[in-house]
């Protein structure tokens, strides 16, 4: 399979492809907005194709990446079977700006400085920490601008031309210490013997300092995080002034819930070291 410099493969063209794209979601929008399925089949494979990837050889497009345990996301785009760009899906009816926050723990897992997030319209190209740094609408504007764009950042050789980006080894091992960073200088550490110690270190410092004074606090989905009462909780454990925690959590849910806690408490710009790992 063969690809000029203007990402013509197989005797498609991209722009070709754009225009089927937008003729195909304007007669079954009701479709793409339910079904990711959809969305994959209909729009990202044949974009990917059309620039240059190799869509049915799983070495190249791998679905289904496992970037570790049972962590997923839809594509890995790997060259010389390495992934250089992680790619995950939604339906066309959802906001992919809302997934960021899983798509940046996903690069940091797989260890892939660059990531792409698409509802099928939009097409949100990311670098590590969450730096947007390309946000295109395929939907609307000129077909030779939009094509033009996906060529520079999708095809194969322009994901090898980019700037490499410093990534700290993808590993979970128990932290030695944590520090919380805030405002001008302030800071504070804990030694540490796992995930849950670091966890429960955290929670009873907010609370002994007054930083928490109540309860309940819970995430946007009313997952509880801090409770007055063990109720709550699969595995309670009781903390500082008789608040309550959860005692079992995966390090995701970890570090997502210490970021609530200190960007919420302490700092909006609050960032969460561990040995190697910063999350801010």
């Amino acid at each position: 399979m063969t690809v000029n410099e203007d990402g013509i493969i197989s005797g498609i063209s991209l722009e070709k492809v754009l225009h089927e794209i937008r003729n195909r979601v304007s007669k079954y929008k009701e479709i793409y907005e339910c079904r990711e399925f959809a969305v994959r089949k209909d729009i990202i494979l044949p974009i990917l194709q059309a620039v240059g990837w190799q869509i049915w050889d799983s070495s190249e497009v791998f679905p289904e990446f496992g970037v570790q345990g049972s962590y997923r996301v839809d594509y890995a785009l790997c060259i010389d079977e390495n992934p250089r760009m992680l790619l995950e899906a939604k339906n066309l009816s959802e906001n992919p700006e809302e997934w960021l926050e899983d798509l940046r723990f996903y690069m940091e897992l797989g260890w892939t400085p660059y990531a792409l997030l698409t509802n099928g319209a939009r097409w949100i190209f990311v670098q590590y920490k969450d730096k947007v740094f390309l946000d295109i609408d395929i939907m609307h504007g000129p077909i030779d601008q939009v094509s033009k764009r996906l060529r520079e950042n999708l095809s194969q050789q322009s994901i090898l031309a980019f700037q490499y980006v410093w990534m700290p080894p993808p590993s979970w091992t128990k932290p030695e210490a944590i520090t919380i960073n805030w405002g001008d200088s302030e800071s504070k550490s804990f030694e540490t013997i796992s995930w849950m110690d670091a966890w429960r270190q955290c929670c009873s410092w907010l609370i002994s300092e007054g930083i928490i004074n109540e309860t309940p606090i819970f995430t946007e989905n009313e997952r509880y995080i801090i409770a007055g009462n063990s109720r709550p909780f699969t595995e309670p454990k009781r903390i500082e002034k008789g608040f309550w925690v959860e005692n079992k959590k995966d390090p995701k849910q970890v570090w997502k819930d210490l970021f609530l806690l200190v960007t919420t408490y302490l700092s909006s710009d609050a960032s969460i070291e561990a040995d190697w790992f910063e999350y801010k």
